[in-house]
């Protein structure tokens, strides 16, 4: 598979989707294609979506067009809210499984030079697609002191969410934040649990993950077939608050099994697998589920 993104917890998501040949599965988190190709391998068709090419680029090249398999893969680039048009826009009016796979690529962090992570000075951006017009510079020189504490401390769960805040209103007076090194000089902290969840809860603000998470997940009840099967990893607190609580917003959805965590050889060898938890769920009828 791409050096730049090994899936996390791959055959585990493959064997939960439980592929049939001719079913159509819709992978919501393209990337560089690594569950699309395991669902393509078991004779699904797949819609897959992803607010970047790249990733796509790079698996036709390493598919080769001469592989049979490209003509039964659809790609948008498309934002995963956009699930139920883009599904109207194929022709696809009832699918047989959709996946989730939230976390970041390896070339997302390490290569976009987008400012995603704090160990690498880049410009402060942060979109994932960049289509969209607010960046995380723009957030940092614009919101007042009272919004960027709800940033932090709603989507970091950051316990000094507030002088982090301050701090930062205080930091842009003297300049504005253009790159990450700026951010973390104004953070004066070396807790690097602390900076992560700042530049997550940057990121999350930026590209309105949760809310763009929610409004997916509501479409993909829709499109499910009876039987049909869904399948989210997730990769912290916040994502699977929203996914654990789908069989209580959506009585159509009975939660499969227990979730579903790396075994220790996956996360000794992928250390950014540790935090993935994946939840898997079966579209039932109305009746079913009353009963």
């Amino acid at each position: 598979m791409d050096n730049w993104h090994v899936p996390v917890l791959a055959k585990e998501a493959i064997r939960a989707l439980n592929v049939k040949a001719g079913g159509r599965y819709v992978d919501c988190t393209f990337g560089f294609g690594g569950h699309s190709q395991r669902i393509l391998e078991q004779g699904g068709l797949v819609l897959a979506l992803d607010v970047e090419e790249k990733g796509y680029k790079e698996f036709v090249k390493k598919l080769g067009a001469r592989s049979g398999k490209l003509d039964k893969l659809v790609f948008r680039k498309e934002n995963f809210a956009k699930l139920g048009q883009v599904l109207k826009e194929v022709g696809w009016e009832g699918v047989d499984g959709i996946l989730y796979d939230l976390g970041m690529s390896s070339w997302q962090i390490d290569n976009s030079g987008r400012g995603f992570s704090y160990l690498r000075d880049e410009s402060l951006d942060m979109r994932m697609d960049n289509r969209l017009g607010v960046t995380a510079a723009d957030l940092l020189n614009a919101l007042s002191e009272k919004d960027l504490y709800g940033i932090f401390n709603k989507f970091g769960e950051e316990i000094n969410a507030f002088r982090f805040a301050r701090a930062i209103t205080r930091a842009r007076r003297v300049s504005l934040f253009k790159r990450t090194e700026d951010l973390r000089r104004a953070l004066k902290t070396e807790d690097i649990k602390a900076l992560a969840r700042i530049f997550q809860s940057l990121r999350i603000a930026v590209n309105d993950e949760l809310g763009a998470l929610e409004s997916s997940l509501r479409q993909a009840v829709g499109a499910l077939l009876l039987e049909g099967r869904l399948v989210a990893i997730s990769f912290h607190s916040l994502e699977d608050r929203v996914i654990k609580n789908l069989s209580k917003s959506f009585r159509q959805l009975e939660p499969i099994g227990d979730v579903v965590l790396p075994s220790d050889l996956e996360a000794a060898a992928n250390q950014r697998s540790r935090s993935a938890k994946m939840r898997v769920f079966k579209k039932r009828s109305y009746e079913k589920s009353e009963n």
